[in-house]
């Protein structure tokens, strides 16, 4: 189950509002380092939470470091493409 909540959505999730807002607001549809840093995040968080089961001496441990891998997934996305959707919209020549 969360394989799919948080592997599954969060990434798709994150995939496709980074690729909307890029469309979107007429910027090349490229993967910036940052960008891939949000993706890394969030696989974090996903193999974390999966793999933590497996460890019951460290399972409330790696439970709390998925979930801040996750906000942190999500904060990087708000920092980065805030700017692109509140902005003008880029004009492609």
């Amino acid at each position: 189950m969360h394989a799919w909540t948080v592997g599954a959505i969060g990434l798709m999730t994150l995939g496709v509002t980074t690729r909307a807002t890029r469309g979107h607001t007429g910027l090349d549809l490229t993967t910036s380092t940052w960008t891939m840093a949000i993706y890394g995040a969030m696989t974090a968080a996903a193999l974390l939470r999966i793999t933590a089961g497996a460890f019951p001496q460290s399972y409330m441990v790696m439970l709390e470091v998925a979930g801040a891998a996750w906000i942190v997934a999500f904060t990087m996305f708000l920092f980065e493409y805030a700017p692109m959707l509140l902005g003008p919209r880029a004009e492609r020549t």
